[in-house]
């Protein structure tokens, strides 16, 4: 019998610094409970079979050849094609092999695709570790500015994260939040237009008078004893993103009567948010279910925070 290896890594979410990360901030990433693992396992022939599979199905197949990773068949063109790229980079780092031997390879992953959580960075983590290739510069090469999800992949633990002198700097961090029974992260799918985003990042002039701002709300986020602090400092942190991008906050423009706070993770207008409410889960179910929101995890079920 044929042996099968795996790999595994974490998914993660910004909780602060995004935007900025990439430019020099610091910034406080989650490893999560959910994430991505391969199976690989050598058979006979030139091809690399892979399949993406999600609570037992099989999502995505693609067949490529084992020298240049060209599509031989494929049910989903856009995902092989991302797959394909990964592939192709990580045989540049191992020059003396012309071609990998067959393989079957199968992609799992405990969440949903359209909750986005880091999947992109643990794929690409899972990769590095087959191929025995430094995952930060891997990633560099691919998708620039998924370096903290790298750090998050193999954590057991929040961290602290920060690009020091362009190379990645992290350790792990006790955030003890003695109210994480009121934190939840929500699924909000409010059709945001995302194309823009990487560009407005570009055009911060101002954004190294917020550095050092950004860094005293991580040490004031990790130090929080109450939910009313916890809410006040990360609206702080939404505030100066709203300066630099000129916008108004999620919560300002839809949800304006909501009682807690909801803060958005990973991105300005992304789908995923941090959400605090005083009461029951099953409340806070009940006070989105006319916005048709339904997908709700409490700060427990996502986290990973050893103890």
């Amino acid at each position: 019998m044929q042996n099968i290896h795996h790999y595994h890594s974490n998914g993660n979410l910004l909780l602060t610094g995004e935007y900025l990360i990439s430019q020099g901030a610091e910034a406080i990433a989650l490893p999560l409970k959910k994430g991505h693992t391969l199976a690989v396992k050598p058979i006979h022939g030139k091809n690399i079979l892979w399949e993406s599979v999600y609570n037992h199905e099989t999502e995505i197949k693609v067949r490529f050849t084992s020298d240049d990773f060209q599509i031989i068949q494929t049910d989903n063109e856009n995902s092989a094609k991302f797959i394909q790229q990964v592939l192709s980079k990580a045989m540049d780092y191992l020059p003396s092999l012309s071609q990998l031997p067959g393989y079957h390879v199968k992609a799992y992953h405990d969440y949903p695709e359209f909750l986005e959580l880091g999947c992109e960075s643990a794929l690409i983590a899972n990769i590095a570790n087959w191929f025995n290739i430094n995952p930060y510069r891997f990633t560099r090469d691919i998708s620039p500015g998924l370096e903290h999800g790298i750090a998050c992949a193999r954590s057991n633990k929040p961290i602290l994260y920060q690009l020091t002198n362009k190379y990645p700097d992290y350790r792990e961090i006790n955030l003890n939040l003695p109210f994480k029974e009121k934190i939840y992260i929500v699924y909000i799918d409010h059709n945001s237009d995302l194309s823009d985003r990487g560009k407005q990042t570009q055009e911060f002039h101002d954004h190294h008078e917020v550095l050092p701002k950004i860094r005293e709300i991580n040490k004031r986020i990790i130090q929080s004893r109450s939910l009313e602090a916890f809410e006040n400092i990360l609206l702080e942190h939404d505030n100066l993103l709203a300066g630099l991008l000129k916008e108004q906050r999620l919560q300002e423009r839809i949800f304006q009567e909501f009682p807690g706070l909801i803060k958005p993770l990973n991105e300005w207008n992304g789908e995923l948010n941090l959400v605090t409410w005083k009461g029951e889960k099953n409340e806070l179910e009940e006070y989105f279910a006319p916005y048709n929101i339904q997908t709700i995890f409490s700060w427990d079920e996502l986290v990973k925070n050893a103890k």
